[in-house]
């Protein structure tokens, strides 16, 4: 689009909020609006809001109203936009070219201006016009801009990107050397046209917004967009155009006055060039500032020092030198200076920045050549190791998961790099052969098993706070590839010494190549993870997984929660009747349980993650529900989560928040999650909960980002409380245990089997004591064929097959026979068959509009005396509201025709000659 000739001078409130989506489209994070004299300004999530505080902001007709360009991770601390480092997704890159006119004082100083001892002379002039400003960006070489922003004074070509960047720790340094490049690129080409452009890119740049006014010096100019075209940048096209720029406008060759090789007398050992020129250098020298056109406004440089920089010709200082005796650090506060604001920077680096475009490693061997510091003497290349035997390498819970070849912890995979190409090369290959121990795949991601330091049980936590399993699996990131290669291996490179002598020198990669090494999607060479248990498991073919460690066959890791004896493949006859002994007599024979299904369907729940690999199914929901506090239902949730491991949550009633909860704990390592105590009497209708449950694979965007996370949903999930309902889908989904202890102290109750149950099942050994009996009979279920029976539960039929054979085969009658009472838990079917009975009570199968059935509904007001038809068995909502209208209870009953609640079903049928719906409801084998 282009501009027209005639341009509105007061905000545009619709162009505003506009730029939001425009600019940050798809982009996580706060942005950040302020204006002139009110820098701190605020941060906002939601664009309507932001969009609103600028026309808030309008009011006061400030001189300018501005966004920053990167988004925020959080709000800013006090009296800001915060700062790079506080950045969150970069948008695009930018410039802001400032064309001579109203509101830049930008006087040009003669050859022999007078003025010189006291200000730093202006050499070049702005751009006279918008085509002069357009001018330098065309002759940069860079990418064609996405769009144009006339400022009311000046121009802001935008580059913006088809996918925003993420700014994190291990790529600030690398987006902000970017975004620097870039504008140094835009500075070069002014300076061959003969004009000036001061850099501006700072991650932190706060840029006017389009659609507000421009009202420095008086004026009232628009800020619009002049013109754009459909097509955003890649990332590849940003780095190709940059490159491309920098052949045309290359680094220039440092310039220093008279540059002298030095002859000095070194101390005693080795130092460095970089740290020599720190020691011997002062800020005012031609290599550093003084080089650059900065000036001292106070002080000395040595001590305590401010600075000017090129071009200011207003009051105030641009910057520091010396305000920590012990680190001579330059501060930079102005953003127009072409260098880096707030952090600390040594003379090494500014000189890097001056002189070769930030190039570090350029910098130093040009400061070797001029003579700072001095060499490392020749280092002997370390003798080859001998051949080593096969070692094992123990893993996180102290026994043997794996093993590779060496001797032992001094002796490392030598890994020789040459250049960031090899680097990847040669790290990749050490990585698929073995040379870091506990690194595994999922999903083609890089992970790492660790233990995490620090006992929670010596703490005081409760199990509840305690980790679920004794190891996590994290994915590797740059820095801990770094770590890893530092521990496990020799990474080195050969430098060769002033004299031609070559020596080893061992080496971190950057971080950037490590990413580029962990970017790699296919890794035939690592062990493939597929999950973390807590205990012992079944592998599809029946045997017993029991030996904590890797374990090949199924890709799974066991980190036992508790130590368990070896499980025999066919346990005698004496060990299964003491097994099932414990089990239904000391562990579970004084529970309250309502019926036999509720103990049956409670040993289901217990075995299911030690059946889930051989089953390779999903599980149903398993609803603890007890008549009365104090019955024993946290004791059971514990017995089976804190034998596998486990994660105990709060139940929420938001779908969003349940959503985000499920995700959290997916990202965990914790084979069941409890939602405990949930409130007396709460309904469970959660439809994410009811889709979780019957879904094998989770997939959510992860919160503040747009990126899909992805897991298997191979957890048990369960649910405690007193009298809780069941709703919406979920009644066909649960699994039903009951408790009523039949008497108003259950607390009171004594004479049990094992004393004080709640406190046994949380020691370890009598944890061990448990599973050891639940294995040796699952075990024996397996050496005698593994027997299934009838059972069906629609998408659990696998799971409720297997477990009604395993129930079977030791005597255990019940399983699943309380589907009567899950049902009368359905509180929405229940709801469901009184509406329509009394449907069918009013009008019989007549069909009916949903206009009549809705007015039918409102309470009749007759001599003072109220009177409902329906006696209070209309649908309503969870706050116990009628459908607003025939419109809304349409969308009500399109759900539910052709569903049978009890006796009766709802039917429809579109009249299409009337445009209308009919509704009727019938009862049995009934027809309308």
């Amino acid at each position: 689009m282009t501009s027209t000739e005639h341009h509105t001078t007061v905000l545009d409130a619709t162009l505003a909020r506009t730029w939001f989506d425009v600019l940050y489209v798809n982009t996580p994070g706060l942005v950040h609006v302020s204006s002139t004299g009110n820098w701190t300004g605020q941060t906002f999530a939601d664009y309507d809001q932001a969009a609103a505080y600028v026309t808030h902001l309008d009011k006061a007709q400030p001189e300018g109203i501005y966004l920053r360009v990167t988004t925020l991770k959080g709000k800013p601390g006090t009296g800001g936009r915060g700062s790079a480092a506080d950045s969150l997704a970069l948008p695009g890159l930018w410039a802001d070219i400032d064309i001579a006119g109203p509101g830049h004082k930008h006087d040009v100083c003669p050859a022999d201006c007078q003025l010189k001892d006291r200000h730093v002379c202006v050499t070049r002039p702005l751009p006279p016009t918008e085509d002069a400003g357009r001018q330098i960006i065309a002759e940069s070489g860079l990418p064609e801009p996405t769009l144009w922003v006339h400022s009311g004074g000046g121009l802001y070509p935008w580059w913006l990107l088809n996918e925003h960047i993420d700014i994190t720790a291990d790529n600030l340094a690398n987006i902000k050397e970017l975004s620097a490049r870039w504008q140094t690129v835009i500075a070069r080409s002014a300076a061959k046209l003969g004009y000036h452009y001061g850099p501006v890119g700072d991650l932190a740049r706060i840029l006017r917004i389009p659609g507000t006014v421009n009202r420095k010096e008086g004026l009232a100019r628009p800020c619009r967009i002049t013109d754009a075209r459909p097509d955003r940048h890649s990332r590849g096209d940003i780095r190709a155009g940059l490159a491309a720029a920098l052949k045309q406008h290359p680094d220039p060759q440092p310039t220093l006055a008279a540059p002298r090789r030095l002859e000095v007398v070194r101390p005693a050992g080795h130092i460095t060039p970089n740290d020599d020129f720190e020691q011997r250098v002062e800020w005012d020298d031609q290599m550093l500032l003084g080089g650059a056109g900065w000036r001292v406004a106070s002080g000395q440089p040595g001590a305590y020092c401010e600075w000017v920089r090129p071009g200011k010709t207003t009051a105030g200082i641009s910057a520091t030198t010396g305000k920590d005796p012990a680190r001579d650090r330059l501060w930079v506060f102005s953003t127009d200076s072409g260098l880096p604001t707030e952090e600390p920077m040594t003379k090494p680096y500014v000189y890097a920045l001056l002189n070769h475009g930030g190039d570090k490693k350029a910098a130093t061997r040009e400061l070797a050549r001029l003579g700072y510091g001095t060499p490392l003497p020749p280092r002997e290349k370390p003798a080859a190791p001998p051949p080593a035997a096969p070692r094992t390498i123990a893993p996180v819970d102290g026994t043997a998961a794996r093993v590779i070849a060496t001797s032992d912890d001094t002796i490392k995979r030598s890994i020789k790099l040459d250049g960031d190409a090899d680097t990847i090369r040669q790290v990749q290959d050490a990585i698929n052969n073995g040379a870091l121990p506990d690194t595994y795949v999922t999903n083609g991601e890089l992970v790492e098993l660790t233990r995490v330091s620090g006992d929670s049980s010596a703490a005081g936590l409760a199990p509840a706070e305690q980790p679920p399993l004794p190891v996590i699996s994290t994915p590797l990131s740059p820095d801990g590839l770094a770590a890893l290669l530092a521990h496990h291996t020799y990474t080195h490179r050969i430098k060769k010494t002033r004299d031609g002598d070559l020596y080893e020198e061992e080496i971190t990669p950057p971080a950037r190549t490590l990413a580029s090494v962990l970017s790699r999607r296919y890794w035939p060479g690592v062990p493939a993870l597929h999950g973390i248990v807590g205990s012992p498991v079944l592998r599809p073919d029946g045997t017993l997984l029991q030996k904590p460690g890797y374990d090949p066959a199924t890709g799974l890791y066991y980190a036992a929660t508790v130590a368990v004896p070896h499980i025999p493949e066919q346990p005698g006859a004496e060990l299964v009747d003491q097994a099932r002994q414990f089990l239904l007599g000391d562990f579970l024979g004084d529970f309250p349980w309502v019926d036999p299904a509720d103990r049956a369907n409670y040993i289901g729940l217990l075995i299911a993650q030690i059946l889930r690999p051989y089953l390779r199914t999903i599980t149903p929901f398993g609803l603890i529900s007890a008549a009365s506090p104090s019955s024993g239902k946290t004791i059971l949730s514990e017995g089976i989560g804190l034998l596998f491991g486990q994660r105990v949550r709060t139940w929420v009633r938001s779908e969003n928040e349940q959503r985000k909860a499920i995700t959290a704990v997916l990202d965990e390592n914790a084979p069941t999650v409890v939602f405990d105590n949930i409130r007396e009497g709460e309904i469970i209708d959660s439809p994410v909960l009811a889709m979780l449950i019957t879904t094998p694979v989770w997939t959510d965007r992860l919160l503040g980002t747009n990126k899909t996370f992805t897991a298997a949903n191979d957890r048990l999930w369960l649910a405690t409380g007193n009298n809780v309902r069941l709703g919406g889908d979920m009644a066909t989904r649960t699994v039903l245990v009951r408790l009523d202890p039949k008497t108003p102290h259950p607390e009171l109750r004594t004479g049990f089997a094992i004393p004080d149950l709640d406190r046994w099942v949380k020691t370890p050994s009598n944890r061990t004591t448990l599973l050891r009996h639940l294995l040796i009979l699952v075990m024996d279920w397996i050496a005698n064929g593994a027997a299934r029976t009838g059972h069906t539960m629609r998408q659990f039929s696998t799971w409720a097959a297997a477990t009604g054979g395993f129930l079977a085969h030791h005597g255990i009658d019940g399983f699943l026979t309380n589907a009567d009472a899950v049902h009368e838990l359905d509180e929405q079917k229940s709801e469901w068959i009184g509406f329509l009975a009394r449907w069918h009570n009013l009008y019989g199968s007549t069909p009916k509009l949903a206009r009549d059935i809705r007015q039918s509904a409102d309470v009749e007001f007759n001599n003072g005396t109220t009177y409902d038809r329906w006696q209070g068995d209309f649908i309503t909502d969870g706050e116990s509201n009628l459908p607003k209208n025939a419109v809304a209870l349409s969308a009500r009953l399109r759900g539910h025709v052709d569903r049978f609640y009890g006796d009766f079903v709802l039917r429809a049928k579109r009249d299409t000659d009337k445009n209308v719906t009919w509704w009727w409801v019938e009862q049995g084998g009934e027809e309308a």
